[in-house]
């Protein structure tokens, strides 16, 4: 009887324990199937707001967090009309009109003013932009009325600004807005306002004019959660100028978002030579750099390619930087598996080696250069 029971007794130990391991397992299935559910619809619901950043696992997504910052021109794109001396962007960064201005007169129509923007105080980087408007304090004077448009990842269409027809004192603040804009920090970082003269009106006196005293941006934009995403930097500074061209600084005339003709580059006789460019800062909180990718436009000529590395907390190893033989095109090279810290990232430099000599007369050019930085956050165990 004794053993009898003790059997019993065991029996009853052994079914509970199996209950007890099918309970655990059914929980942690539902626990994995409801998280996968919710992943499906976050997915959903994050498909359309990737802000400008590229990923492959997680498109960042916004956090209703609205914000806006006032910018202000910093630099001349074009500067068709009056206004001496130059810079034109300086005559019209001013907080509260100073009688300093730019204007254009009858006869100079079509012409053209086009203005790099400051970025204010945006201290983030990982936004959407979604509205830019445009505030300008003028005048004109038997004329028409002039066009502007921005760059913000590209030219919007023209508005044309209705400034006051009246006599000269008479100047009035007008706006114009563009909205459902999609804009991410490098967007903002190469903002541009464009403005063009407007016709002539004929008929007295002839002699028309339109005035701009001051000029400014307001945009408004919205913070982003970035899970995994990506953000463009530029140079801005030089570390080691060993090439034979172009302008000092070095790194001014590659930073553009838009080839232009300004370049730096090496000739025959500088083999290995180096250009070392630091870049500017970008703002992220708890992320990990995952891979920095170069991109560089430019063009070869009886040179070898170029070669590549980046100092990321380190040195990374030299990669290929093929830039074309046939014409001017994009080339590009990545570095990937990084573990770069925040402090890595604020000292970022790319360092570019001349191709080796294959002929007399041989050279090579970069006219434009940025990297591609992609992020990921820190493990949990990392905070």
């Amino acid at each position: 009887m004794k053993i009898k029971r003790n059997m019993n007794v065991k029996k009853i130990i052994i079914f509970a324990m199996i209950l007890f391991e099918f309970s655990i397992v059914f929980l942690f299935t539902n626990v994995n199937f409801d998280n996968s559910l919710v992943s499906n619809n976050s997915s959903l619901e994050e498909e359309d707001v990737g802000a400008g950043f590229q990923s492959d696992k997680i498109v960042p997504k916004t956090t209703g967090i609205v914000k806006t910052a006032i910018l202000r021109p910093n630099m001349d794109k074009q500067h068709d009309w009056d206004g001496s001396p130059t810079p034109h962007w300086s005559r019209i960064d001013e907080v509260s009109p100073d009688g300093v201005y730019v204007t254009w007169i009858a006869g100079d129509e079509l012409q053209l003013e086009r203005f790099a923007m400051d970025v204010g105080n945006v201290e983030e980087v990982s936004i959407k932009i979604t509205k830019v408007e445009v505030h300008i304090r003028g005048f004109r004077y038997w004329t028409g009325a002039p066009n502007v448009s921005i760059y913000c990842g590209g030219w919007t269409d023209e508005i044309i600004v209705p400034i006051t027809t009246l006599v000269i004192g008479q100047d009035e603040w007008i706006s114009c807005s563009w909205s459902d804009l999609s804009g991410n920090y490098d967007n903002l970082k190469n903002l541009q306002v464009r403005i063009e003269a407007g016709d002539w009106c004929s008929g007295p006196p002839r002699n028309g004019y339109c005035r701009i005293d001051t000029l400014y941006c307001e945009v408004t934009y919205e913070l982003v959660d970035m899970g995994l995403g990506s953000i463009t930097l530029r140079p801005n500074e030089d570390i080691l100028t060993e090439w034979v061209y172009n302008t000092q600084p070095h790194w001014s005339s590659i930073d553009e978002e838009i080839p232009d003709s300004e370049r730096v580059g090496w000739v025959d006789g500088e083999e290995n030579a180096l250009e070392i460019f630091g870049f500017e800062s970008a703002y992220f909180e708890n992320v990990i750099v995952t891979a920095v990718e170069i991109y560089a436009y430019g063009h070869r000529y009886y040179s070898g390619p170029a070669s590549a590395s980046i100092l990321l907390g380190e040195w990374t190893q030299n990669l290929e930087l093929n830039l074309p033989v046939q014409g001017e095109s994009w080339s590009n090279c990545r570095w990937n598996n990084l573990e770069g810290s925040y402090e890595d990232l604020q000292n970022l430099q790319v360092k570019i080696a001349a191709g080796t000599w294959c002929s007399a007369n041989g050279y090579g050019y970069i006219n434009t250069l940025y990297v591609v930085v992609t992020t990921d956050k820190l493990p949990l165990w990392r905070y």
